[in-house]
């Protein structure tokens, strides 16, 4: 039974309002349907209207960005319709994304393979916990994209709660916490520099046809595999300060030992991922759409037959009962607290979209193609570029197209495509551990309630300054030997 405080008119309205977007962004999407787009525009200015107590200041300032940005572009712009229509368009389909990947959270909450796998995990030693879990993130995303944050984030509250009712105190949980989703995360990222299920390689890969996949997957491998290195490496570091820290102050935690493998756990968690995976395989050439939208269509039917299963051993009519009870729980609950990075995400893909038009590509393109530096500069700089265009929520798809265009204009690449690719992927990777605005922060952090900087920038700035360091010197000594 639902013990919450009933719920008032305007977060029962944002409740209803954000889950019509959710179904309209993405059926716009799916369809291309004018008429649904129009009606999905309709739910998100409603939406932005009726869900002012559940967004906090950083929502408003992005949303008042993204509302200058249109006020410039119908002065400066041509076409300026035709841009805020598809910026529009972009907008109400990541707040869609937000919300329907975020539900999956729900079933795993109440999963106790689950909480088993996450016992698993949290217990092994420190000097394979990161490996495990970065790894276990990385294939995963690989498969599920975005849906491997909603399957591992519960997954690893749930060792971190079992640890704490076996005697963790509050500071070792947090940092347990900390090393656990800092693994997540890195692991996530680094898919971006080689798999080529990801959104990354087929769109740069039509940017720049001159870069041959094999070359691209190759050395992305090499540079993943160099970022899991580095991060092993922090890690490990980090937790012997932390441990020489905790001995000073005669807290550190007894030492339990591993679990043994859940066997079962993982076969039920592995049939979830295989579903999910197969789900949106099947969908995306059955329905002609992209692997994310499929992801989002399967996620809600998944989140249905995962919660009607942990109630199989209800009779009939009370497992109906209890099944109806918890999706509606969903909608009023669940639904209206993804509110504050629903509308991050849409006036992110409205900024991108704006600045993607209003920027002067070719003054980009002689500032980058003709600079005096040389390679290493520009090779050093692209990376840089696109992840301080996400700490003002410019996707790095926007930025990777805008520098395509700029070198058209340029009529010749500075540096060799693969380079060229190499470097848009690091940029596009770390901006997943740079940046508060970029999707997987915001999910994690809708998943597991801590903040965005913290989960990017406070966590991982280290990282991030030597795995930038090392990629611009793999991408260069590559660019020097094969040039």
């Amino acid at each position: 039974m639902d013990t919450e405080a009933p719920l008032g008119p305007f977060k029962r309205l944002t409740a209803v309002t954000l889950t019509l977007l959710a179904v309209f962004g993405l059926a716009a999407r799916i369809t291309g349907h004018r008429e649904t787009a129009a009606i999905a525009a309709v739910l998100l200015i409603a939406f932005l209207l009726v869900g002012q107590t559940l967004i906090s200041r950083r929502e408003r300032i992005l949303a008042s960005v993204a509302v200058g940005l249109a006020i410039l572009g119908a002065v400066a712009l041509p076409n300026p319709g035709a841009v805020m229509w598809a910026g529009i368009q972009q907008s109400f389909f990541l707040a869609a994304f937000m919300v329907l990947i975020g539900i999956m959270r729900e079933p795993a909450s109440t999963s106790i393979a689950v909480d088993q796998l996450g016992r698993y995990l949290t217990r092994q030693p420190p000097t394979r916990r990161y490996g495990a879990i970065a790894i276990g993130s990385a294939v995963m995303a690989a498969l599920a994209n975005v849906g491997a944050l909603a399957l591992l984030a519960p997954l690893i509250q749930a060792g971190v709660n079992a640890a704490r009712e076996a005697g963790d105190t509050p500071e070792i949980s947090a940092i347990k916490e900390r090393r656990q989703y800092t693994a997540t995360l890195r692991g996530f990222a680094i898919v971006v520099l080689f798999s080529p299920t990801t959104v990354t390689q087929a769109l740069l890969g039509n940017l720049f046809p001159g870069a041959a996949h094999a070359s691209i997957m190759l050395v992305g491998f090499v540079l993943a595999m160099i970022w899991l290195s580095a991060g092993w490496a922090e890690d490990q570091l980090e937790g012997r300060l932390i441990r020489r820290g905790l001995v000073g102050t005669g807290t550190l935690p007894q030492r339990r030992p591993p679990l043994p493998l859940p066997r079962t756990a993982l076969r039920d968690l592995s049939l979830v991922v295989a579903a999910l995976v197969a789900a949106a395989g099947l969908l995306a050439p059955l329905l002609h759409i992209e692997v994310v939208p499929a992801l989002m269509l399967t996620s809600p039917l998944l989140t249905l037959v995962w919660i009607t299963t942990q109630n199989a051993h209800l009779p009939p009519r009370e497992r109906s009962a209890v099944v109806r009870a918890r999706m509606g729980r969903i909608v009023t609950r669940a639904i209206p607290r993804s509110a504050p990075e629903a509308v991050t995400l849409a006036a992110a893909g409205f900024i991108g979209t704006m600045l993607g038009a209003l920027m002067p590509t070719d003054a980009l393109a002689w500032s980058l193609g003709l600079g005096p530096l040389g390679k290493i500069f520009i090779i050093a700089a692209i990376p840089a570029l696109v992840i301080l265009a996400a700490q003002i929520a410019l996707t790095p798809i926007v930025v990777a197209v805008c520098l395509a265009a700029s070198y058209q204009a340029l009529g010749a690449l500075p540096i060799s495509p693969l380079a060229m690719v190499l470097s848009l992927s690091v940029g596009w990777a770390m901006s997943l551990t740079a940046s508060q605005y970029t999707a997987a922060p915001l999910i994690l952090s809708r998943l597991t309630g801590i903040s965005t900087f913290r989960l990017s920038w406070e966590w991982n700035w280290i990282y991030n300054l030597m795995i930038y360091t090392a990629s611009v010197l793999v991408i260069g000594l590559v660019e020097t030997v094969l040039t």
